[in-house]
């Protein structure tokens, strides 16, 4: 599905923009309205990650034939080995800065030594999503995220044979929307926005949307409008900006479900975009490569480009996170992912 890869190419991208923001003064109106509405992409890429899984698998999960080894095996090898070197490259930089610059990160300074390495083991081994402290390469805590999600996966049978995917997709947006509205009325209470933000049973409904999501392209593609879907869900990114933008206590609303909808309408429009390119497969393949070193990318050009001027910087960045996605895609993904699948899988 083209429209799909480049989706998930820009989503991805917008992340990685996103956290560029953040690192910026809040008084550019351009930047403080990417950082109202980054959430938007990285919901939305949970909700196409059912979706495309759905796409390729849901014939085997229906009738019981998929090989769960090798489902998990080959969702693995599409990101861990890249994941564990990163982890190491960003415990590598903690310790140049702990014993060479005599500087310890602010992340870590209420931490004592035994802390960061559990923290480090967790990451390492995918737990950290279940944590609200996260530490070596932030945005990975997705990849903890999208394992809990491959494993309900195996197990979704009932939400792609269902002849009533809307009244289960309503049932799983209010039940989304539960703990956020709870979070709304009482922020004090024990939950806090980082564990809404990234637990992953608290994100799990926007993987179950996009299984169902699926379901309902299959029974009404001839009745989607692309255009007009698309359109839905851009409306529904600005939206967002918008309102989160100047009502800032409403941020976690909309970011634990209250766009959901216009989030699953641009992914069905996308989905009917369906021209054969390899480029977008190459693009598309390299989303979760941008996911995992934009982090790292980011750290490094803001030490070594002090001084200049933001957009130029914000150019600098995205030429080089496409390039090196692209190079460690070929270069250590799909080479690794090839040897692993190769001694695993008969």
């Amino acid at each position: 599905m083209t429209g799909l890869d480049w989706l998930r190419f820009y989503m991805c991208l917008f992340i990685a923009i996103f956290h560029f923001a953040v690192t910026q003064g809040t008084d550019n109106i351009l930047f403080l309205a990417i950082k109202s509405s980054g959430f938007y992409a990285t919901s939305t890429f949970f909700i196409l990650s059912g979706f495309i899984l759905s796409y390729v698998y849901s014939s085997k999960i229906i009738y019981n034939t998929i090989d769960k080894k090798s489902f998990i095996i080959k969702r693995l090898s599409s990101f861990y080995p890249l994941h564990i070197i990163l982890q190491v490259a960003f415990l590598f930089l903690f310790l140049l800065s702990v014993f060479f610059l005599n500087n310890i990160p602010s992340t870590y300074q209420n931490l004592s030594q035994p802390e960061i390495f559990i923290y480090f083991l967790r990451s390492l081994f995918l737990l950290h999503a279940w944590d609200d402290i996260i530490l070596f390469n932030q945005p990975s805590w997705s990849l903890s995220a999208l394992m809990f999600f491959y494993i309900i996966f195996l197990f979704s049978k009932r939400l792609m044979i269902t002849e009533r995917p809307f009244l289960w997709l309503v049932v799983i947006w209010v039940l989304y929307l539960i703990p956020a509205l709870y979070f709304y009325l009482k922020p004090n209470s024990f939950l806090s926005y980082t564990i809404l933000h990234i637990n992953p049973l608290l994100r799990l409904p926007e993987f179950l949307s996009g299984i169902l999501a699926f379901n309902i392209f299959n029974q009404y593609k001839n009745s989607i409008n692309k255009n007009i879907f698309i359109l839905m869900g851009l409306v529904g990114a600005l939206l967002t900006a918008l309102l989160v933008f100047n009502y800032p206590d409403v941020k976690i609303l909309f970011h634990n479900g209250l766009v959901l909808p216009f989030q699953i309408a641009l992914i069905l429009g996308c989905a009917k975009i369906t021209y054969s390119s390899s480029i977008s497969s190459t693009f598309g393949n390299m989303s979760l490569v941008i996911f995992l070193v934009h982090s790292l990318i980011l750290n490094i050009t803001e030490f070594l480009f002090k001084g200049i001027n933001v957009y130029f910087l914000l150019a600098i960045n995205v030429f080089i996170i496409i390039l090196a996605s692209y190079i460690a895609l070929k270069l250590i993904v799909k080479p690794l992912q090839k040897i692993i699948r190769e001694n695993t899988l008969t």
